[in-house]
């Protein structure tokens, strides 16, 4: 069966011009009406196929996302940071990504998954860019108490459901998978988690990113 590269091409074109509209124009009605689409069309593909998997974080965050596109708070915008170049950035670098709809069946809601990864990133870079917003030094443990909380409340979720929302029961990708059967792979990516958000507030230091 032949590949349809249509929602490929809108992806990259709408991608371009969010990041035009932002970038040079420094409006932000076309982002927020991105966010909002994605989410609307996601969470109607999640609530056919898997309502469950509308707990994944990326849509936590891309909520965080439009919310913080007509009101910025400084807490949510130090947790809405980490999450975007912790599991935004690596939901783009899994490719092809396990959890996304098929690009066959579903070039639509395909579509608007990448979108949802990709559109607060351009948020955060024009709040950064334009605004000149920086995230506070205790935003990093913020973010890891919020994680633990939100693991601990997945786990007997997923256990109760038999789901496997965030990889808490299964590994899905090769990089889980090389480090063994439950738990290990679960200790592993917690273990990568917090040297992610270490480095990311290295990184956000280096670039002055981080209130002084």
């Amino acid at each position: 069966m032949e590949i349809n590269f249509n929602p490929i091409i809108i992806l990259a074109v709408w991608t371009g011009i969010l990041f035009w509209d932002v970038g040079i124009r420094e409006k932000r009605l076309f982002l927020q009406l991105t966010l909002l689409i994605s989410l609307v069309v996601t969470t109607w593909y999640n609530a056919y196929s898997n309502i469950h998997n509308i707990l994944w974080l990326c849509n936590i965050t891309c909520a965080l996302a439009l919310y913080l596109s007509f009101n910025f708070q400084q807490k949510l915008f130090g947790l809405f940071f980490f999450f975007v170049w912790s599991g935004n950035l690596l939901t783009l670098l899994i490719w092809p990504n396990p959890v996304a709809p098929d690009l066959l069946q579903n070039p639509m809601s395909w579509v608007t998954f990448y979108l949802k990864h990709i559109a607060p990133m351009i948020l955060v870079w024009s709040l950064v860019k334009h605004e000149k917003r920086q995230i506070r030094p205790n935003a990093v443990i913020h973010t890891i108490i919020f994680m633990v909380i939100y693991i601990f409340i997945l786990y007997p979720y997923n256990i109760y459901f038999d789901q496997n929302i965030m990889d808490l029961v299964e590994p899905t990708i090769n990089i889980e998978k090389a480090f063994g059967p439950w738990p290990n792979f679960v200790i592993a990516n917690i273990i990568l988690a917090l040297i992610s958000y270490f480095g990311i507030y290295l990184v956000a230091k280096k670039l002055d990113i981080i209130e002084l």
